[in-house]
């Protein structure tokens, strides 16, 4: 049966989601989740999107993406390719690193954006990992609250508030 074209977002904002293969962890460890997050920084810096929030859990990743003129498809081959050949070296493994191609939501709403992005951010202390979404070190969250990160922040902040600081306060 062939798979079903995936939703065009009008606004080129997607919620991306991967799942290791079986649902099996992939991101065991910090050196895994490092290594996805440096291929997310070298794949945004030569495709130019916008990334406005990321999760990286041991058997899965969310992430927030405005394909800004790329097409979300191509960004997802550069990442996840790039991930799976990486890993399946250090691993010794062969075949498919993902379960089925990336999950994508369009998000077409500044309210949307919020949940979604508020999901994301979450989603570690919603697992029981953490009690705070800013102690987990594999999110976009930290990124929030300091300077010089890969996570394009501004539009998240600006929804809540004309003040980078006081906004801060709202987005977990």
């Amino acid at each position: 049966m062939p798979r079903s074209a995936r939703k065009i977002s009008s606004t080129g904002i997607y919620h991306v989601m991967i799942r290791g293969i079986n649902r099996s962890p992939i991101f065991l460890g910090d050196s895994s989740k490092g290594m996805l997050l440096k291929i997310i920084e070298e794949v945004k810096i030569n495709m130019s999107f916008r990334l406005y929030a990321y999760c990286i859990m041991d058997n899965h990743a969310h992430m927030l993406i405005d394909e800004n003129g790329t097409s979300i498809s191509e960004i997802m081959k550069r990442i996840c390719g790039s991930n799976g050949n990486k890993y399946n070296k250090i691993h010794g493994r062969m075949g498919h690193l993902f379960q089925d191609r990336f999950k994508s939501e369009c998000v077409e709403t500044n309210a949307y954006f919020i949940t979604v992005s508020r999901y994301i951010l979450n989603n570690p202390v919603k697992s029981g990992l953490v009690e705070s979404a800013i102690d987990y070190k594999w999110s976009s969250m930290r990124e929030y609250t300091t300077t010089g990160s890969i996570t394009d922040t501004d539009l998240l902040l600006s929804m809540y508030s004309n003040d980078n600081e006081s906004s801060k306060k709202h987005v977990a």
